[in-house]
């Protein structure tokens, strides 16, 4: 949604984060997939990179601005609650980009929530489009 904002190392670095926590679990799921291939198409970008660490992309996003680090945190919190499982992986995965972030936790609950409530939309629309 927001993603555009990045410049193309951003995007392209926030793809391979993205796939990365996708997978953390073991289990790519469906609706993992389908949202990784939404990323891809606003993106612009064929094909998911596979040339850095999940520490070193962290560390890449935690040198940003906080609009950046907002919109990463946002996006893959959205993510990993597609499935409607969030494992332990996933949660320890998201707590290190918000520890590394020094984002707020006024904001990061901020965006959970909206993110959640967001989510709840979605579902709904879903149903009613079904």
């Amino acid at each position: 949604m927001f993603l555009n904002s990045m410049n193309s190392d951003e995007k392209e670095a926030f793809l391979e984060l993205a796939y990365k926590l996708a997978q953390v679990d073991g289990n790519y799921s469906k609706d993992e997939e389908d949202i990784i291939n939404s990323y891809k198409a606003e993106l612009n970008i064929k094909n998911v990179g596979d040339t850095r660490s999940v520490d070193e992309l962290i560390d890449f996003f935690a040198t940003r601005n906080e609009p950046v680090k907002k919109i990463i945190l946002f996006e893959l919190y959205g993510m990993i609650c597609a499935d409607s499982k969030i494992e332990k992986s996933e949660t320890e995965m998201f707590d290190k980009l918000k520890s590394k972030f020094d984002v707020s936790d006024e904001i990061i609950k901020r965006i959970t929530e909206v993110a959640d409530e967001l989510q709840t939309v979605y579902d709904k629309l879903y149903d009613v489009l079904a």
